[in-house]
């Protein structure tokens, strides 16, 4: 399979959406992999990626590396600038490989690199860098002591082909190819070989150069200081490999303006003719200034992203004017640092006029980045929405499922689909992107990885229902509702919670679980514990989470007098070993700082103390009543609906809501037939609490509606489409 890489982060996604646009205006449909380093794309980036074309998928290599072990998550971040470019390339499942800078600028479909006979020979392309004479980099000196005691001069370039371990990698010791012998670098009259802005590989060929390319980037270019970012890795890692490679016949052209005093000298962005002898047409430009809407602060990946329309305009009337001239690669008689030559002018190598229809492909290209910037800069951060978690592979149909679920009852704001590092591969997380464009899809822990709020080792802490939790804490928005992916939404919820009194009160409506009055588990489980004064108390787990909690952690007096909400509740008058039903609630965070705090603590630090909860769902309100801060739970008692066994119901929580979710085991259905038909009425929580409303001739049950069961035959059948009639 063939296709292109390209390594991106957040500011780089206006040029790199304009390249991917650029490409498929050149008639290319090949496959584009952009590759990013542990959460460098924000879901906004990955969703504009995706709505520019059908054919992307976006890969977080460092994620995947760490996650299998090849890297540890410290190593995994030296990689957050130009050395993932060759990560990609090792990673990359692709066997025809095109690697491209995000700031390349085409001036045709770079697939005709694949039929360069050079290509069919060898399995690369590589293209040379500037001549730059100066003592630095592959040039940089040093003086060894040979065998014979003889004090000796080396260049770093010499010093890696001597002190290479062939034999780590099964190689005879070999003398350095005419290649290496012929290039300016080992002859002292360069500091670079390659420019990396293109690479063309065939991976099927001399995996022992990949093996090799691996050990430069995690090991030799810590010891040697041989490269300006990545590029010289690549002709390196073949040259070491004693693997057969090829370089353009063209020495590097540049792209700008003719300096003043010498019009056969063109200074400006490095620029590559193609790589064939016969051809003297440009094929690209790497030109991050030229196109850029943003403005460079550092050399890596530094910018500010303060974006302003009318850059445009001086963008275009700066436009390069010149080419410098096609030649062999040779030596420059000029020394670096020159400040009358600097090292971006191709001294004496000719001009050659930019042409009419070059301009013009500039001109696109800076429009197309302009319009993106835009269409980010437009961006309102999300201020609300629904948080759906996913854990399993089921889960990610449930979730597609959901989400149409959502639209279909009228709900047309952002979801968040949030997973936990390792779940699942980037090509079912792109699914979500392509079916909605109000979708964002979110790593609830590799940010809380890099921060060092959690390590790799508590990630299959979060791969369960505690994620729920967990993404009420990472997420950004302020008004929240977390829904579960089995349950079947029957009205917008964002619409009832958010606008109810007990929302506006204390912005919080939770949901009552069903009871058990005879469980001894759980919140109900017997537990010993050592009380505020020191004293040894026989209780349960909810009354130990209460008596034990660290509340000067987070300069709270406690425990205090508890809450009425709790007093009342059946779990504290151990009446029930459950008391929240997690598949639905809403929170406003704006108001819940302190809640979170308690909320991060309850679940990385005391649900290992005390088995309290079923899952994950007893947290949150347990968060609020830690943190003493208001919350409610609905009047209303847990429902059923009939099926093979009873299924929990919610009605809305205003006294004249109708049903508003059904949590739901539809992969036990068999048949649509199955489906549930009845639900218990509405009862006040307190009262009794069992499914004996669903018994024939009970007046405690009455038949779904039409658009209810309509509602849950559909969410079934898209949900399981391989049981549908």
């Amino acid at each position: 399979m063939r296709g292109f890489v390209v390594p991106m982060f957040d500011a780089m996604i206006p040029i790199g959406v304009s390249l991917i646009q650029e490409l498929r205006r050149y008639g290319n449909n090949d496959v584009i992999q952009v590759y990013h380093c542990l959460g460098e794309l924000s879901p906004l980036s990955v969703q504009l990626l995706h709505r520019a074309d059908d054919f992307i998928e976006v890969i977080d290599v460092c994620h995947e590396y760490v996650t299998q072990g090849n890297l540890t998550l410290e190593q995994a971040k030296d990689f957050r600038n130009f050395y993932i470019k060759p990560l990609a390339l090792i990673h990359t499942r692709l066997e025809d490989v095109i690697l491209l800078d995000a700031d390349d600028i085409l001036f045709s479909d770079p697939a005709a690199l694949w039929d360069v006979p050079a290509y069919k020979a060898t399995g690369t392309i590589f293209f040379y860098d500037r001549e730059i004479n100066e003592n630095s980099y592959l040039n940089g000196k040093h003086r060894w002591t040979n065998d014979a005691g003889v004090d000796v001069e080396e260049n770093t370039l010499q010093e890696m082909v001597r002190m290479f371990e062939s034999e780590r990698f099964g190689l005879r010791r070999n003398q350095p190819s005419d290649h290496v012998r012929n290039s300016l670098p080992f002859n002292s009259q360069g500091a670079h070989e390659q420019d990396s802005s293109v690479v063309v590989v065939d991976k099927r060929r001399h995996h022992i150069a990949m093996d090799v390319l691996w050990f430069l980037i995690t090991a030799w270019r810590y010891r040697f200081t041989y490269s300006w970012g990545d590029k010289e890795n690549f002709w390196l890692a073949y040259e070491l490999s004693q693997s057969p490679y090829s370089f353009s016949p063209h020495g590097t052209s540049a792209a700008g303006g003719r300096q003043g005093h010498d019009v056969q000298t063109v200074c400006g962005d490095i620029a590559h003719f193609f790589p064939l002898d016969g051809r003297d047409d440009i094929l690209h430009i790497n030109g991050n200034k030229l196109i850029n809407p943003y403005t460079k602060i550092d050399a890596v990946n530094g910018y500010d992203h303060s974006f302003q329309a009318s850059k445009l305009t001086d963008l275009v009337a700066n436009l390069p004017g010149y080419f410098a001239g096609l030649r062999r690669r040779g030596p420059t008689p000029i020394m670096q640092p020159n400040s009358s030559c600097p090292q971006e002018c191709m001294y004496q190598r000719g001009a050659i006029a930019v042409t009419n229809a070059q301009r013009q492909s500039m001109v696109q290209r800076i429009s197309d980045t302009f319009e993106v910037a835009a269409a980010v800069d437009r961006h309102v951060v999300v201020q609300q929405g629904v948080v759906l978690p996913i854990v399993t592979d089921a889960d990610a149909a449930r979730a597609v499922s959901s989400i149409n679920q959502l639209r279909r009852v009228g709900y047309q704001g952002w979801v968040q689909v949030y997973h936990c590092a390792g779940n699942f591969p980037s090509h079912v997380l792109q699914t979500f992107v392509r079916i909605d464009a109000y979708v964002q899809v979110v790593d609830a822990c590799q940010g809380f990885i890099l921060n060092g709020n959690l390590t790799m080792d508590q990630i299959p802490d979060f791969q369960n229902s505690y994620l729920a939790p967990l993404a009420l804490i990472h997420t950004s928005m302020s008004h929240v509702v977390v829904l579960n992916v089995h349950a079947v939404v029957l009205q917008d919820p964002t619409a009832v919670l958010w606008s109810d009194v007990l929302y506006s009160e204390t912005g919080t409506v939770f949901f009552h679980d069903h009871h058990d009055a005879t469980s001894k588990s759980f919140l109900n489980h017997p537990a010993t514990y050592i009380d505020e004064r020191g004293r040894s108390v026989a209780g349960t787990a909810l009354e130990a989470v209460v008596h034990t909690f660290n509340y000067s952690k987070f300069n709270l007096d406690g425990p205090r007098t508890l809450s009425p909400s709790l007093k009342a509740s059946r779990a504290w008058n151990h009446q029930s070993a459950s008391r929240q039903d997690g598949s639905l609630f809403a929170v406003d965070k704006s108001r819940a700082d302190k809640a979170m705090q308690v909320l991060w603590e309850l679940i990385t630090t005391t649900r290992f103390q005390h088995g309290y909860s079923k899952g994950a769902k007893e947290n949150v309100w347990l968060a609020y009543e830690l943190s003493q801060l208001p919350y409610a739970f609905s009047k209303f008692g847990a429902s059923y609906v009939d099926g093979a066994s009873p299924w929990t119901a919610q009605y809305g929580p205003a006294k004249d809501d109708e049903l508003l979710v059904v949590m739901t085991a539809l992969s036990d259905v068999a048949s649509i037939d199955d489906l549930p038909a009845n639900v218990c009425r509405r009862r006040l929580e307190g009262t009794t609490d069992d499914a004996t409303c669903l018994d024939q001739h009970n007046e405690g049950a009455q038949r779904l509606t039409s658009s209810q069961v309509q509602a849950l035959q559909v969410r079934w059948s898209n949900t399981y489409p391989r049981h549908a009639p």
